[in-house]
């Protein structure tokens, strides 16, 4: 959700209606998105290859000296061997288009190049990351566009975010597992056995650990396999902080507290490690000395007493009151870091071809594994209000979909609300045909979130889970997920389901208009 949608809207809007002229939105993807149809103009390059845009962008601005004031004199090592012409072929992009999206780009006031949340699911997506970068570098250094700042660090040590495990760290877990190693393992407000590739194996390796105990709020995927169960706090009745990363202009350190009293017999997973550790006493009693969650915050909080914000008082009780009372601490001062000139531009730049799971021949198209905008990954799928929330682009719900471009659907003999296995060398679902002209023919898209065997009746039994028919690949730039790397073929079952849509009948494309308005 990039942190704040609700945020990022009202940029944009500020950005149309900016009283130095409307600013230019253009977006590259494979598949429409929201963020897509927002755009003034959008790419659908093949998937993957955004990275080789920006490469592209990069190399003609620093050939031809485009820009306000500034010079790419240093640049140039960055864009050696990068030739335009087969980035164009790579990307289904013609160079006249990325030339002139260059010079737009180059002349702005204020330009801005943001990597999207997709880019982390392809094999190369660290060094697209990389290059998209290194373009807002080229052009903020030493120039009159604005700035480009780095994320400052936490204002203590005890406030640092946990890093997120690479898939290398899992598969190592489930190797692990596997083996027998593992003879405890808690699972905190996670749900593995749903969201990881079941190519990964993480359900069959949890067979062979001794103790498994979850922590959850609804049943799940994972705690059917579980030998324990503890019913936690929602959300809602927790306590908390947070390091806001990446922030505003300021270092944030927000506060989470409970606003309704537990509804049920359930408790503070926090606690409940706390008040086992003093039970068990000698090491483990000193690594958790804290009696509850409250005094845990509490104890976090303290560096900051020492630190100028929008809390004075250096008084224990005054500044955690005044903590929960404004929402969070932040400091008094700007705190954003800028790059030195030349810092992290050192090298020639490079973005590797994406590599995908399944032959090209078998498995013809590309899968675009979709985040729900209601319910994300999955986790929120049992709550009705969700599900019952339609798709920004298809306006679809309950269920799953299959978006199909419909010249691809056309060659297949595939028609609107035809069930549709969507089958990777891992597995197959079934998925209810949507065709969308908004994605290029050689891809398809399935939103995630449904298929759940648990988590109560609203989720369960209810579509397909395609975490199920990924690849369990690993990029190897950052060790993480690739979950952008899956190839399928689609075939047909014989079968209609009406998907529940709120659009009419005639299509978005106005395709069926002949088939549901007579002349």
């Amino acid at each position: 959700t990039w942190l704040s949608p609700v945020a990022y809207a009202r940029a944009l809007a500020s950005m149309r209606g900016s009283e130095r002229g409307r600013g230019l939105f253009v977006a590259f993807a494979p598949r429409m998105s929201l963020t897509a149809a927002s755009a003034d103009h959008w790419h659908p390059v093949t998937p993957g290859t955004e990275g080789l845009v920006a490469l592209a962008l990069g190399k003609i601005i620093v050939d031809e000296g485009l820009g306000h004031d500034v010079s790419h004199a240093e640049h140039k090592p960055l864009y050696e061997g990068v030739d335009v012409g087969t980035i164009a072929a790579q990307t289904g992009m013609a160079v006249e288009d990325l030339a002139r999206l260059a010079r737009i780009f180059a002349e702005a006031h204020h330009p801005v190049a943001l990597p999207g949340g997709q880019l982390a699911g392809y094999s190369n997506g660290l060094e697209a990351v990389k290059a998209i970068e290194a373009l807002n570098m080229v052009m903020h250094m030493g120039s009159t566009h604005g700035h480009m700042f780095l994320t400052p660090p936490a204002p203590s040590r005890d406030l640092r975010q946990p890093s997120v495990n690479s898939m290398e760290e899992l598969r190592s877990l489930v190797e692990r597992m596997r083996a027998g190693d593992i003879d405890l393992l808690f699972v905190l407000d996670a749900n593995p056995v749903y969201e990881l590739p079941a190519a990964l194996g993480f359900a069959d390796a949890l067979q062979h650990v001794d103790q498994v105990i979850s922590f959850a709020t609804l049943p799940n995927e994972t705690t059917a396999l579980s030998d324990l169960v503890l019913p936690a706090h929602t959300y809602l009745e927790t306590w908390g902080y947070q390091f806001v990363q990446p922030s505003l202009d300021r270092l944030i350190v927000s506060a989470q507290q409970p606003v309704v009293r537990p509804l049920y017999d359930t408790r503070e997973p926090g606690d409940v490690l706390m008040a086992i550790a003093n039970r068990l006493g000698g090491k483990v009693a000193k690594r958790l000395p804290w009696p509850n969650m409250v005094n845990f915050v509490q104890t976090r909080l303290t560096s900051l007493q020492l630190l100028e914000g929008n809390i004075e008082s250096q008084d224990p009780d005054i500044f955690w009151a005044s903590w929960l009372q404004q929402g969070g601490w932040w400091s008094r001062d700007n705190a954003l870091v800028t790059p030195e000139p030349g810092e992290g531009m050192t090298q020639a730049l490079s973005v590797s071809a994406p590599v995908f799971s399944g032959d090209g021949g078998a498995y013809p198209y590309y899968l675009q594994p979709v985040p729900s905008t209601s319910f994300g990954d999955g986790r929120h799928a049992g709550l009705p209000w969700l599900q019952e929330t339609p798709d920004g682009m298809t306006t679809a719900s309950w269920e799953t979909w299959v978006e199909i471009n419909p010249e691809t659907a056309a060659e297949l003999g595939i028609a609107q609300n035809d069930v549709v296995k969507v089958i990777s060398s891992f597995g197959e679902i079934e998925a209810i045909a949507y065709l969308y002209p908004a994605i290029r023919p050689d891809t398809v898209a399935v939103p995630v979130g449904q298929g759940h065997t648990e988590l109560g009746r609203w989720a369960r039994n209810r579509g397909a889970n395609v975490n199920q028919i990924l690849a369990d690949t690993t990029a190897a730039d950052s060790g993480h997920w690739a979950w952008m790397s899956t190839r399928v073929r689609l075939e047909r079952v014989g079968s209609q389901r009406q998907l529940p849509v709120l659009e009419n009948n005639i299509g978005v494309d106005r395709a069926r208009e002949k088939d549901h308005i007579p002349g």
